[in-house]
């Protein structure tokens, strides 16, 4: 597996623009987001030799990817495409105190990366004065967020919630991060550091060194309980005497009400780790998909047409959520940097990801409702396309690196079509036109487009991309040389592009 460094540090490079400018990414698109934010934690995680700014603080270079413009849409899309999913919306009310735990996060967010902003760009005789106005929103965000966690954890919404949820733990986890790598710098004590902070984050992530017998079980003492709650009273009142952000100071009075009611607790779910809990959760939610016939109303009736769209479905959610919530859990235990995220973890990210069937039957599709796809190594890249085509889809072949793989379908129908991609050209997008069979196909590349092959009847014209991520395979359902003859149905894989 490999890793395109120049992408991620053109990923995070925005990300970090977006931050010290206040210009925000300007992107409506979910899985955008989540490629900023994996882009972003391969900084973290040492994939890319950066210096300078982008190592300042993690969890500024997240929220810039989290919080762009237009959130509360991005945010909004983040349980929408799961309650489609499983046909179940989180209630109006919950609803109303996630979008106001969402809002208090992104008043943080940018508070916080003013203060760091401001704390880089100090003098030597203002550099103390920054430093503890530094820590102060540290603390109090890490006090917000710790409040806010649980309301993204209510079991009855909790598969719906989960991809905010994973963006919430994005936060948690990267401000713990970042005061673990800087709190020196920051003014923090080193046993600040290892008697809370550390501990903290290893429990939450339930990391190799959490689990060895020497290390520290994490319980908040009332030392640092004490410091925490000390100053985070006195950024409160620091913040009414300067005249900060009303929002922003009724969050820290709220997460300080939470202290002191519960001076000794991680959170709500102090026993669940996040990793393990985005598992369990996704995996419950599974059994939940449920098939929309007007998600594929083009053969929704037609034989094998109703057992593609279930098979659909079921893709559409492991996608879903490999992409806003497995992907990040696989790499939590390594943000610190302390440790080298292990070679099991670096497979799982690469995972591929389907999309489809599109059109009818599901044959050899490698999921079903009760198991996930397995996770298999990256193959060599596709370097060629051979179609053969006339009024529908006879039959495709797929090069990869030197060799061909499989033909599918007929191998002398049609009239055929080869197409050699470029060094470094990627396979970006599939358009589908599908009914009774495959009617016309086309290839979208980094570089150029490909087709369209076959004909124009078709009841729908079908995309099949997913930002960030690169086609890597290509199945048919089925053929049938029963008039008109043709294929019947695909599916197609898709791995990330960060990984190519």
């Amino acid at each position: 597996m490999g890793f395109d460094v120049e992408l991620a540090t053109q990923l995070a490079t925005k990300a970090l623009g977006a931050s010290t400018t206040g210009i925000k990414l300007d992107t409506g698109d979910v899985d955008a987001v989540a490629q900023y934010v994996m882009a972003v934690i391969s900084i973290g995680l040492d994939f890319v030799p950066v210096i300078g700014p982008l190592l300042s603080s993690l969890v500024v270079l997240i929220g810039a990817a989290v919080f762009p413009l237009h959130s509360k849409d991005i945010w909004n899309a983040l349980h929408e495409r799961v309650e489609h999913l499983v046909d179940s919306k989180i209630a109006q009310y919950h609803l109303k105190t996630l979008e106001g735990r969402i809002s208090g996060l992104e008043s943080n967010m940018e508070a916080f990366t003013s203060v760091v902003n401001s704390y880089n760009k100090a003098s030597a005789s203002d550099k103390d004065r920054q430093r503890e106005i530094l820590r102060q929103h540290h603390i109090a965000f890490l006090a917000v967020v710790r409040s806010a966690v649980p309301d993204f954890q209510l079991d009855d919404y909790a598969v719906q919630a989960l991809p905010m949820f994973a963006h919430v733990a994005n936060i948690h986890l990267s401000l713990l991060a970042d005061g673990i790598k800087h709190g020196i710098d920051w003014g923090y004590t080193k046993a600040f550091i290892d008697d809370t902070l550390r501990p903290e984050f290893k429990k939450l992530t339930a990391s190799k060194a959490a689990l060895e017998k020497k290390s520290r079980l994490f319980v908040r003492s009332s030392e640092h309980g004490g410091y925490e709650l000390e100053t985070l009273h006195q950024a409160i009142q620091d913040g009414e005497a300067a005249g900060w952000s009303p929002e922003l100071l009724a969050t820290w009075k709220e997460a300080f009400a939470d202290m002191v009611a519960q001076p000794a607790a991680l959170s709500r779910r102090a026993n669940s780790d996040y990793p393990g809990y985005v598992k369990n959760i996704y995996l419950r939610g599974r059994g939940k998909v449920q098939a929309n016939p007007n998600d594929y109303p083009a053969w929704s009736t037609q034989t094998g047409g109703e057992e593609a769209g279930k098979s659909a479905a079921v893709a559409q959610y492991d996608t879903t959520m490999v992409l806003s919530a497995l992907n990040f859990a696989e790499l939590w235990p390594y943000l610190t940097g302390e440790v080298k995220a292990s070679s099991e973890a670096l497979k799982n990210v690469d995972r591929e990801v389907f999309v489809g069937p599109i059109g009818r039957y599901a044959d050899a599709v490698p999921w079903s409702a009760t198991s996930p796809p397995p996770v298999t190594p990256r193959g060599d890249p596709i370097t060629g396309i051979r179609v053969r085509a006339y009024d529908a889809l006879d039959g495709i072949q797929l090069k990869f690196g030197n060799s061909w793989g499989r033909f599918w379908g007929s191998q002398t129908g049609g009239k055929e079509y080869v197409v050699n991609l470029q060094a470094h050209e990627v396979v970006d997008g599939v358009k589908l036109g599908a009914g009774q069979k495959l009617s016309q196909l086309l290839f979208h590349t980094n570089k150029t487009t490909y087709g369209p092959y076959g004909g124009g009847n078709y009841r729908s014209l079908d995309s099949a991309n997913i930002t960030g991520y690169g086609l890597t395979s290509l199945y048919i359902t089925r053929w049938s040389g029963a008039i008109p003859p043709g294929c019947e149905g695909v599916f197609l894989g898709f791995r990330p592009l960060l990984f190519a």
